[in-house]
């Protein structure tokens, strides 16, 4: 067996500027350090640096307005000017070299004295790291786990949709990857977007595998099922695969630019999820991509947390990317696998067989492999069917439900939200009633809202104050019914929206027809943004909740705090009911 990372450490952290929440945009803030290590055969320096200056916000955060913002930047970009090799537009990072009489860490220290910019770290050169060690679909403990075939009932893939891989290359002739596969490009020497070496121009060699990494990857994520050949991805049918190559060399080593910019080209160019199976998350342009990716092109990154069993903490923990951790066949964590508060979600990574490449003659090979390389794709793999399923989320909403429907490790501090689950996640999106606003049954409609489509606008001219009651909305929506009555959750989502935020909260409640009572699922602000409640049901409470097929939701609006508007606004956009069923 062997276990596979592509490795690209960072050296020691100091501190953090700021900590952002997980999936809330704001501008991106690196920690700060004081100096840089390599590591032969490892993470060894380049020669060259990743520089970002610092952004227009910041400088508005320590009350520098714009103009004399604008005249700092000049600065920045002087000081690089004899020094730079490349510049990644989406993200602002320049790629520069260490001049002669200058080490990585003076240079870094000599820019950073000015305080002109957010960060200035190496960019590293980075290796794969080794430890020794259809018919096919009984050797994928990973979907046993993850109960896939029943969840492939639902919903089995997307040709809408494309999932990006940034690795060491793919087996463009491979008989289980052929199918669903897409020209990609290579990123490998590029030093911005516009140098990219793309295949329709340059040929299928520029995306070759020369490792066999990739296409052990890609395998994972999108292998063609349901073909009598070979292994079955997790998307097996319709949605398909991008290769961006990030090496040139058969060792697979690259750099941290190369993964930036193979990431943000696959993103621009419509892969909605991406990847990216090497270690170096911990560094800064990583942060910074992963925000670029999800607000500029709506795109979910995954990322492996690495494999060398550290535990990290929160100054690692991007806010706008997936870390991924594995585990093995007993649901634990891989005695290799990075974890700790950075860690967003598991996923099978232990002894995974899939796709590989050794020779382009041969095109039916597959091995067994391991490491948090394995399991990143398997967790993308799950977004882009959430995605293939629900082709109108954002990235964001991707994200939420990846995290939501994984199964819990009982330690978020350790091991985020838990492992992921195919199953658990199409039922969160495929296998249930939605219902846009559903039947009134009660409420003030007339005057209190107006319709437009199938959105209910709440009417200007009511003065919110301290006395003012809940505006409330009840609906009335039907749900499957099962004939085992196999339920695990009833998941109630609001959309609200108003024009004075931070001036309005919310509840979700379901009615008991038991008792006769609502009860209250959730409360929090408006904030234009989903909001859910869920109430667990068995065999036992479910007639509780649904009653003849229908459960009944009462949504609230109140004032929750100063309001300086005489008027205000505010729109029930949308209100779905869920009932997910447990595994089966």
């Amino acid at each position: 067996m062997r276990i596979l990372a592509l490795l690209a450490l960072s050296a020691i952290t100091v501190s953090a500027w700021s900590q952002s929440v997980k999936g809330t945009r704001m501008d991106f803030v690196p920690r700060v350090r004081l100096s840089f290590t390599e590591r032969p055969g490892v993470e060894e320096f380049t020669g060259r640096m990743i520089a970002r200056p610092l952004q227009r916000a910041a400088w508005k955060r320590m009350g520098i307005d714009d103009v004399a913002a604008d005249f700092r930047r000049m600065d920045a970009e002087a000081k690089l000017a004899d020094l730079e090799i490349g510049y990644i537009a989406p993200i602002d990072c320049y790629i520069i070299r260490v001049p002669n009489g200058m080490t990585e860490n003076s240079l870094s220290r000599e820019l950073m004295r000015t305080g002109l910019y957010e960060y200035v770290e190496p960019d590293y050169r980075v290796y794969p790291a080794f430890v020794p060690n259809d018919p096919y679909l009984s050797l994928q403990w990973s979907h046993t786990d993850n109960n896939s075939t029943a969840a492939w009932d639902i919903c089995r893939g997307n040709s809408a949709f494309t999932v990006g891989l940034t690795d060491t290359g793919v087996h463009v002739a491979h008989e289980d990857l052929i199918t669903g596969r897409v020209h990609g490009a290579n990123s490998a020497t590029a030093t911005g977007l516009n140098d990219v070496k793309t295949e329709d121009v340059y040929g299928s060699s520029v995306v070759k595998d020369l490792n066999g990494h990739g296409t052990h990857t890609t395998g994972i994520a999108a292998a063609t099922g349901d073909n009598g050949l070979g292994v079955c991805g997790v998307n097996i049918t319709g949605t398909h695969h991008l290769m961006v190559r990030v090496s040139d060399n058969s060792g697979g080593g690259s750099s941290l630019s190369a993964l930036s910019i193979g990431a943000l080209w696959a993103a621009a160019n419509g892969c909605r999820v991406v990847s990216t199976s090497y270690t170096g998350v911990q560094n800064s342009i990583m942060g910074t991509t992963g925000t670029t990716m999800k607000y500029q092109y709506n795109a979910v990154w995954c990322y492996a947390a690495g494999n060398d069993g550290g535990n990290y903490g929160a100054q690692y923990d991007w806010p706008d990317v997936t870390i991924v951790g594995s585990i093995d066949q007993n649901d634990t964590r891989s005695y290799f696998s990075a974890y700790g508060i950075f860690t967003d979600v598991f996923a099978p990574g232990n002894n995974i067989y899939s796709t590989w490449w050794s020779s382009d003659n041969l095109t039916n090979t597959y091995e067994y492999d391991s490491g948090t390389s394995m399991a990143t794709p398997y967790a993308a793999g799950v977004a882009t069917m959430i995605l293939s399923q629900n082709p109108t989320y954002s990235a964001q909403r991707v994200e939420d439900v990846l995290y939501r429907s994984c199964i819990t490790m009982n330690d978020a501090n350790n091991y985020g939200w838990g492992r992921v689950n195919l199953w658990n996640a199409m039922g969160r999106v495929a296998n249930s009633a939605t219902a846009t606003i559903g039947s009134v049954v009660s409420g003030s409609v007339t005057d209190l809202y107006r319709v437009e489509g199938n959105t209910l606008v709440v009417k200007p001219g009511i003065t919110p104050n301290s006395q003012t009651p809940p505006v409330q909305l009840v609906t009335i929506h039907n749900v499957p019914a099962y004939a085992n009555n196999n339920y695990g959750e009833i998941s109630v989502e609001a959309t609200l929206s108003t024009d004075t935020p931070g001036g309005f909260g919310q509840n979700l409640q379901l009615y008991n027809w038991r008792t006769g009572q609502f009860e209250t699922l959730a409360t929090g602000p408006v904030t234009g943004s989903y909001f859910e409640g869920v109430k667990t049901v068995n065999s036992t409470n479910y007639s509780d909740y649904i009653s003849g097929g229908t459960v009944k939701v009462r949504t609230q609006v109140y004032v929750a705090g100063p309001i300086d508007k005489s008027t205000w606004n505010a729109k029930f956009d949308q209100i779905n009911v869920r009932v997910l069923r447990a595994n089966p």
